[in-house]
């Protein structure tokens, strides 16, 4: 039986922290010229399962306390807009409803409520539109295909 390199190498303890990070195993096996498979094995066979639940657990946690400090801001950034306002300075009451929106859209955020980015319906895009009108082009003297193919593009879902 083959005894485990990742075991048996120095610097054995990083590479486990790497592994139960969630680092790639390309990049671990580049750092440490142990191959790719022998990781996965070790990961799956010699991680003990108390570490990865006890780094499971650490993640959760520090999750959980991101979490309550956003929550214990966005507290703070309310009180302070509501005094802004009884007081009738609406500059602060503009920079609270600014930092409370902010607030609001990171929460959001780590939700996964929100998306980032520019989202493209490729239903209404220019170049689906005319590939699109090429492809039943095509198939005109295919009639059957081409139902075929509209039925298949009826009942892709767009939303």
């Amino acid at each position: 039986m083959n005894k485990c390199k990742v075991c048996s190498h120095p610097n054995l303890k990083k590479i486990d922290e790497l592994l139960l990070s969630g680092k790639s195993f390309r990049t671990i096996s580049n750092q440490f010229g142990l191959t790719e498979s022998s990781l996965k094995r070790h990961k799956k066979n010699h991680l003990s399962e108390k570490l990865i639940k006890a780094t499971e657990a650490k993640e959760t946690l520090t999750a959980n306390n991101l979490f309550s400090q956003l929550k214990n801001l966005h507290s703070e950034a309310l009180n302070i807009l509501e005094e802004a306002k009884g007081r009738g300075n609406l500059q602060i009451a503009l920079n609270a409803i600014g930092r409370v929106k902010e607030l609001l859209e990171l929460q959001a955020k780590l939700l996964g409520e929100l998306q980032e980015g520019n989202v493209i319906n490729i239903y209404t895009h220019p170049d689906w539109i005319e590939l699109r009108s090429v492809i039943l082009l095509t198939l005109e003297d295919y009639p059957e295909a081409k139902n075929a193919l509209l039925e298949r593009f009826n009942g892709i879902n767009r939303t």
